[in-house]
């Protein structure tokens, strides 16, 4: 069946987004004290990552084939006009059909037409920022998820460097100094434990998407 969903999804559901893997959305550091008192005690341990602006996207392959999803649906590659969905074209331009059975990858799919483009990029792209194993849910390492990217040829979300900051607070100036490679505001950070284990995002008070 189709649900119709918003022009803004430029997309036609076929189901609701599966339960086997989580939605792609990270707490605020504000909400998890005890995983930014371990990044300040271990900053070492985790990877920090630029926090693309664009629109969320899962994807995922079974013997049935390559299915993509909006942050909330799974969506046909064609509306009933016979219109593709940036969703969908994204995962096209990178072959997302080779991705390996067994696991599901989420990236942001970025440029014109998405969120005004505060990135400032000539065509759509994908931002890789997360590997989970279907069985569990659970996110991969960053080390296999970098793998993956690099044999699918399918972007990664930026890597920063952001030093060993003293508290949030230092942290959070950081953050707010961030700017695309067009000079806007960044949206934010993603800090990820290595090993896939915990993440939380740090949203920029620059910001202004």
């Amino acid at each position: 069946f189709a649900l119709a969903i918003p022009a803004s999804m430029a997309g036609d559901a076929v189901a609701a987004f599966p339960s086997f893997l989580p939605k792609t959305d990270e707490p605020n550091y504000q909400t998890v004290p005890d995983l930014v008192a371990d990044f300040l005690a271990n900053p070492e341990h985790w990877v920090c990552t630029e926090k693309a602006d664009g629109t969320s996207c899962t994807v995922w392959n079974d013997a049935t084939g390559l299915h993509v999803c909006s942050r909330n649906w799974e969506l046909s590659e064609f509306s009933a006009s016979g219109a593709g969905n940036a969703y969908w074209r994204a995962a096209r331009q990178y072959g997302l059909e080779r991705l390996p059975q067994g696991v599901g990858l989420q990236f942001e799919v970025v440029g014109p037409g998405i969120q005004g483009n505060p990135m400032g990029l000539s065509g759509l792209e994908a931002r890789a920022f997360a590997l989970r194993d279907i069985a569990t849910g659970k996110a991969c390492s960053f080390a296999r998820l970098q793998a993956v990217c690099e044999s699918l040829q399918i972007p990664l979300a930026r890597r920063l460097e952001i030093g060993a900051p003293s508290s949030m607070d230092q942290l959070q100036l950081t953050v707010d100094s961030l700017k695309y490679g067009g000079g806007r505001p960044m949206e934010g950070i993603v800090l990820a434990r290595a090993d896939g284990s915990a993440s939380f995002k740090v949203i920029s008070f620059k910001y202004n998407g």
